[in-house]
């Protein structure tokens, strides 16, 4: 938070005045905007206190609950591309954006045409974005389609019987690990301690569900093909 707050407060008047117009097209903005727009400081710091407060009050309350679904819908893209390339993450990305070779058509709220280059694009999930995806104003910047975060099944408390069979706290770490990570990661995605991670990870290991193998300095942990299926809701014969 306190870095995108240093861009903001970083971002040159002229990028400013030039995106502000570009969102008010023939409306007159208010005098602060116009102020905002002229590069005025105290102007500046007014917007910098403002999502300062919006980020406490709105969003940190709400972290969990973001990070849980922009993190499965990463885990749920990473498993197309193993599966089948760039080809099915591109099929599969929203339903308001579908893939035809060679061009990714996407719902838009004006028409419009943007050509990669050679370059490549970074595909952003938002847990904001919703309907339609979005591109960046500028087009000089690198491409970026930021589309909406999917809300496929991922939690504990959508997965019948998983909380019960296991403990709410070892199904949030099946749930969590539908990409593996690290023990810090772990527990910053389900919101409890390292140590809390750790030890819900060592039972679920011994259980055959979570494999955990030393990278240098970290443990990471991973999903056993057992602990898919049952993270997943599949039932075996």
């Amino acid at each position: 938070m306190e870095v995108a707050r240093d861009l903001v407060l970083a971002t040159p008047a002229s990028r400013l005045r030039a995106e502000l117009s570009a969102c008010f097209g023939q409306r007159t903005p208010s005098a602060w905007l116009r102020r905002l727009a002229e590069g005025d400081r105290a102007a500046r710091q007014e917007l910098d206190g403002a999502v300062a407060t919006y980020f406490r009050e709105l969003l940190a309350p709400q972290l969990h609950v973001i990070d849980a679904v922009v993190h499965t819908d990463r885990a749920h893209h990473g498993q197309d591309v193993l599966e089948g390339g760039a080809e099915r993450l591109l099929s599969t990305l929203s339903p308001s954006i579908r893939w035809e070779p060679p061009t990714l058509v996407a719902d838009y709220p004006r028409d419009g045409d943007l050509h990669l280059g050679g370059r490549g694009i970074s595909l952003v999930p938002s847990f904001f974005c919703t309907g339609r995806p979005i591109t960046l104003i500028d087009p000089g910047l690198p491409p970026v389609l930021v589309y909406p975060a999917s809300r496929r099944s991922g939690s504990a408390d959508t997965l019948d019987g998983l909380p019960e069979l296991l403990g709410r706290t070892r199904a949030m770490v099946l749930c969590a690990l539908a990409s593996p990570c690290a023990t810090g990661e772990l527990a910053r995605r389900i919101g409890v301690s390292i140590g809390t991670a750790s030890k819900h990870a060592s039972v679920l290991r011994t259980a055959k569900l979570v494999t955990s193998t030393r990278r240098g300095g970290e443990v990471v942990h991973a999903l056993t093909p057992l602990g898919r299926e049952l993270a997943q809701g599949r039932r075996g014969g």
